[in-house]
């Protein structure tokens, strides 16, 4: 979404450092221009070890262009990944879910098995659950590999 005013803010939530777990919020409120809409974005993060969960919700306050909608999909200007849905066909957008509101819960759970000197190869297994008003709860899980 481009244009307006925009605030972010940004916090940590908690801190626990020896046993490696972190809470981060942040929240953002946006008045976009010259079309009269408001956006209104909060969420947290958690990590543990290996773990992370992300927690994302958005809404839409007015009237807003098509181009302005919330799309929940793999595309490279987008921040609201959902793995399973690749967010364009035949290289025009529009192909994942999209909407004036949603909810995003995304979680990962890795397990190191080899780290050698510069390189560590993690495995694990990912879950994406978003909600949007058109399309209701929807979940996509899978196994990754990261190197």
């Amino acid at each position: 979404m481009d244009g307006g005013v925009s605030q972010p803010l940004s916090s940590l939530l908690w801190s626990w450092p020896e046993h490696r777990f972190r809470v981060d919020g942040f929240g953002e409120l946006r008045n976009v221009r010259p079309a009269p809409f408001n956006v209104v974005q909060s969420g947290f993060s958690a990590t543990w070890l290996d773990a992370a969960v992300r927690a994302r919700t958005g809404k839409i306050f007015g009237s807003a262009t098509f181009d302005e909608l919330f799309m929940l999909g793999m595309e490279r200007d987008n921040d609201l990944w959902m793995r399973g849905h690749v967010g364009t066909r035949d290289g025009r957008k529009g192909n994942a879910p999209m909407g004036s509101s949603y909810t995003l819960v995304q979680s990962e759970f890795d397990k190191t098995v080899w780290k050698p000197a510069l390189v560590q190869v993690q495995v694990g297994r990912f879950s994406t659950s978003p909600r949007d008003g058109s399309h209701g709860w929807m979940t996509d899980t899978g196994v990754q590999a990261k190197i």
